[in-house]
């Protein structure tokens, strides 16, 4: 016979916080508060939150808000601003460290740093787009990375998505715009 936890060992949660009752706390932020914020080990692989969601999205047919917290695609998007455009060319170059500019580090969740590509975008974000997806590039294709995203964005009336973004680097980093 198992024993019984006893009271206050058992979270009841859902995944996004949608299921059998309505209301209930959703898993990625109560782990991600437990485990990252209070630092009490709950022998869980956090990594998998992302996955998790993503699975869960296209099983259920659920999108949840970009700006979902933790798992969201938004999660840890940047806005496009002078202070933080500094902070990362100073993370390139080895100074501020990562942790220092977001509450917590996305890969921790299987998450990833994001830059916004909307309205307003500016060329060191673009640069800064460029490392995080592991892409090097000339000033002069930056520029045009640049102009070609800002163009997007304003026939669209939105942001690009992160595989707009892709596109139009590869074709101007392979030479074909």
């Amino acid at each position: 016979m198992s024993e019984k936890p006893a009271a206050g060992h058992i979270i009841h949660t859902t995944i996004h916080g949608l299921g059998h009752f309505a209301g209930l706390a959703a898993l990625e932020e109560v782990v991600a508060a437990i485990q990252i914020g209070y630092g009490i080990d709950l022998g869980l692989n956090l990594e998998g939150l992302f996955e998790l969601s993503q699975v869960f999205q296209r099983f259920t047919g659920i999108e949840m808000p970009p700006h979902k917290p933790v798992v969201g695609m938004r999660a840890f998007v940047m806005a496009n601003d002078a202070f933080y455009n500094k902070l990362n060319m100073d993370r390139v170059k080895g100074g501020v460290p990562k942790i220092n500019v977001l509450p917590f580090l996305p890969e921790l969740v299987g998450n990833r740093e994001r830059v916004y590509l909307g309205e307003g975008l500016t060329r060191e974000a673009v640069q800064w787009n460029l490392e995080l997806e592991g892409l090097s590039s000339s000033e002069t294709q930056v520029d045009l990375i640049h102009v070609s995203i800002m163009d997007l964005v304003s026939r669209k009336g939105a942001p690009a998505t992160d595989a707009e973004f892709r596109g139009v680097a590869d074709a101007i980093l392979a030479g074909a715009i």
